[in-house]
């Protein structure tokens, strides 16, 4: 081949290079439309369909290969109502493989940090993933009776990313780390009237379980403490109560409890059950494994028909009524 042929084809040579590097796209698509996406669903429930447009916030945080902080990317309500929306990373992310790690509705209810910082801030540069933890900031001496804003969460994911490869658009599905319960205590029969009970329901009740206050980057509460979630709304009368909680993530092998408690001597526990046991008698036979169950079902109704007496401190029957399923207890199982 010739000097001046090899100079005319120069030219030539160098517009094709990025052709080569974005050849996966089309000639109508922008540099922008050839990078790296993430799109969020979250059809981990137990309607198996996508309810994303509950999650108002994504924070997204991204690690290198060794599991190192970089950055992290926020959507909020208004782009993540937008039908099909993808957060856009390649504009600052160079070729390479990458972790990352998603949170759902983030709010003053809780708190990302670096359990190694000084400053309990992610530190770019710094921060191991396994470092990090979601904190609840709701718990005072141990417990929690607020009402949480939801929260979900994606296990961390290593995606690599070519330029080259042109656009590539990763599913992130989430699912949701905070329940609801509403609970109900009812006395079977007529109540009984009380001139000295002054109006209130004679019991209370709460869900106790161990290190739920902090989660670590693989969702597993971390904690060093218990907490008692209690009901941030309640209402009753002398027959009984009905209040509604919210607890963190439920795990099959992590000890959780439901007790219901006299108010006349709260230090008296009137009833208590491993709750995870409770739920897992309402697994349905479509779903193999308790911990999916825990995870899909973020809504418990539970409905507790008793006989026995709050002044006494006695439960001598009771039945439990968990999303329509009923337990009986009397006798020796209570």
């Amino acid at each position: 081949m010739s000097f001046r042929c090899i100079q005319y084809l120069r030219p030539l040579f160098a517009a094709l290079i990025p052709l080569a590097l974005f050849g996966a796209c089309s000639f109508g698509d922008s540099y922008g439309d050839c990078g790296l996406y993430l799109h969020f669903t979250y059809e981990y429930n137990m309607a198996a369909a996508d309810a994303s447009r509950e999650i108002d916030r994504i924070d997204l945080l991204v690690f290198d290969a060794d599991g190192t902080y970089l950055f992290t990317e926020t959507a909020g309500r208004e782009e993540l109502g937008r039908t099909d929306y993808t957060l856009p990373l390649h504009e600052r992310l160079s070729p390479g493989t990458y972790m990352f790690l998603v949170w759902g509705g983030l709010s003053d209810d809780f708190r990302l940090s670096d359990v190694r910082s000084a400053t309990a801030d992610l530190q770019p540069g710094k921060t191991r993933l396994e470092d990090v933890r979601l904190t609840l900031t709701r718990v005072a001496q141990g417990v929690c009776d607020a009402e949480l804003h939801p929260v979900w969460y994606a296990a961390p994911r290593t995606i690599a990313y070519d330029p080259g490869a042109g656009r590539r658009t990763h599913t992130i599905d989430l699912m949701k780390d905070t329940n609801r319960f509403r609970i109900s205590l009812t006395e079977e029969g007529t109540s009984r009237a009380d001139a000295s009970s002054g109006g209130r329901s004679p019991y209370t009740f709460e869900i106790v379980s161990a290190g739920h206050e902090a989660y670590d980057a693989d969702n597993r509460p971390v904690g060093a403490d218990s907490v008692s979630f209690l009901p941030y709304r309640i209402s009753g009368d002398l027959s009984g109560a009905a209040g509604e909680l919210n607890t963190m993530r439920l795990l099959e092998d992590v000890p959780c409890r439901l007790v219901v408690r006299s108010v006349y001597d709260p230090d008296n526990i009137l009833w208590s059950r491993d709750l995870i046991g409770l739920l897992e008698q309402t697994r349905p036979s479509g779903i193999a494994l308790l911990q999916e169950y825990l995870d899909r079902q973020d809504e418990w109704t539970l409905f507790f028909n008793y006989k026995g007496d709050a002044f006494s401190g006695t439960f001598v029957a009771l039945s439990v009524t968990i999303n329509g399923w009923t337990i009986w207890f009397q006798g020796s199982d209570l």
